[in-house]
């Protein structure tokens, strides 16, 4: 699993980089349900959250909701606009509160003439989310249930804790319904309670309102890679 594209970013550019990458645009806070903004409109801005998480969703033609990701701290969303000019390929919804800053196309791209590192680090980041769509994909057709929540719990968890957990310090995926993690992994809201069901009793996860802990994050490593666990559909 990779580490989280804020990790990444931290690690890719300097500390200096990172400093004037933070001082760019206006400061904005949203609260959860928020939407930042929508598939197909035209805005050319990009955003930088600081603080809470996201989530990237698009609208199937039975106007399901389709969670393509979540994203946190240190990452930048809408990167695409300001680059292409083109609309919206998703929405963006504040899932937690957020701190974040809105850049304008005209600065965005500024800063990436003058900080070629940076636009070969968002290249790098566009081409790893194309090749994991590619992977989701793939996992749809091969993945139980049960396996694609529980690499959904660890990616969720990695995005959330932004570092690598150990039991006594084990993420936790903050305000997640289950519908979100349906969407997430193109399963029935049914087929999906019936999977973090089988997780609970077999003492791999906890779950609270709206939040789940992660117990044993080996064992639904375990599950994720396995393309034969479970018997839900």
């Amino acid at each position: 699993m990779n580490a989280p594209a804020g990790d990444q970013l931290r690690a890719a550019l300097s500390a200096e980089e990172i400093a004037e990458l933070n001082e760019l645009g206006i400061p904005v806070t949203f609260q959860p349900g928020a939407v930042i903004f929508k598939e197909g409109e035209r805005s050319n801005h990009a955003v930088l959250i600081k603080r809470g998480h996201v989530k990237v969703v698009s609208a199937t033609h039975a106007d399901q909701e389709l969670v393509l990701a979540m994203r946190g701290p240190n990452e930048v969303v809408g990167e695409m606009a300001p680059l292409d000019g083109r609309p919206r390929s998703a929405t963006v919804v504040a899932a937690t509160p957020v701190e974040a800053a809105i850049v304008s196309a005209e600065d965005f791209n500024t800063f990436l003439d003058a900080h070629p590192r940076v636009l070969r680090f968002l290249l790098t980041q566009i081409m790893q989310r194309l090749r994991e769509a590619d992977h989701g994909r793939v996992d749809l057709a091969t993945l139980s249930v049960t396996a694609r929540v529980a690499a959904c719990l660890l990616e969720l968890g990695e995005v959330e804790a932004g570092q690598d957990a150990t039991e006594e310090s084990a993420p936790v995926v903050v305000r997640v319904s289950q519908n979100d993690i349906s969407a997430y992994v193109g399963a029935t809201r049914e087929a999906v309670a019936k999977a973090m069901g089988s997780l609970r009793r077999d003492g791999l996860i906890k779950t609270g309102y709206r939040q789940i802990r992660v117990i044993n994050r080996e064992a639904l490593a375990a599950l994720a890679q396995d393309h034969n666990t479970g018997h839900v559909k």
